[in-house]
């Protein structure tokens, strides 16, 4: 993983962005409100929390952003459309090619990630070293799975549980993003060890902060580009 400024334009497959909602000041989300659609306004008026609507308020005006980069075009110009049990889709200008994106958020953190002719899909976790995580294996992954989390030493599991989890649901989003339904993969091979990739998907694992992150793509990605883009929106 690298690091790039925000000043520096996307030079390799993938650029992660991530927004640390807990610095925004309370002018800057009036500002990103000014970015929204009708339709987008509804969306966000529709959230009971305050924590979801700051969510999706941010996640829209950084893809805006993200796209934006990728894309060389205004972020006037870039549209979000909700779908339903997905991520958001893009409308773009007429011969603006579309980038593969996905976005993410836990807690004060949203996350948005693009790359140019490639499926992808983003998840981003707190991690929390008071979870019960061997526990959680066992409710959540298969046998051989929460075995190998068992296996590791103690200091080590809480990273071991976020990695699988934090793979999964970016496999989720990886395969939605690509029209495509099919069973979750194990995440273990025959001799019980860890693997990042399998029949049409590849596997980067991340940690910046607090924060597990995977990303999932539809051909291995050579590097992610990580920017940490709270000063742009704040």
């Amino acid at each position: 993983m690298s690091k790039s400024p925000i000043t520096e334009p996307a030079v390799t497959s993938a650029t992660l962005w991530l927004v640390d909602a807990s610095l925004m000041q309370d002018e800057a989300l009036t500002r990103a409100m000014q970015c929204l659609t009708s339709e987008e306004r509804q969306r966000y008026a529709s959230f009971t929390r305050a924590e979801r609507r700051c969510q999706y308020l941010i996640g829209r005006v950084l893809l805006r952003h993200a796209v934006s980069r990728v894309t060389g075009i205004h972020p006037k110009l870039v549209a979000t459309v909700d779908r339903r049990g997905s991520g958001p889709g893009l409308t773009l200008p007429d011969g603006v090619l579309h980038p593969g994106i996905s976005i993410s958020h836990s807690r004060n953190w949203i996350a948005c990630i693009t790359g140019t002719g490639i499926s992808l899909g983003l998840d981003i976790e707190v991690t929390d070293e008071s979870r019960d995580v061997t526990a959680l294996a066992d409710a959540a992954f298969s046998g051989d799975e929460a075995a190998w989390i068992h296996g590791q030493e103690a200091h080590a599991r809480v990273s071991a549980f976020y990695r699988f989890w934090t793979v999964k649901e970016a496999l989720i989003k990886l395969w939605s993003n690509s029209e495509k339904r099919q069973p979750l993969p194990l995440l273990v091979d025959d001799n019980g060890g860890p693997h990042s990739s399998g029949a049409g998907w590849h596997s980067l694992t991340l940690a910046y902060r607090n924060l597990a992150i995977a990303v999932c793509s539809g051909m291995a990605l050579p590097e992610v580009v990580l920017v940490d883009a709270t000063s742009l929106l704040a």
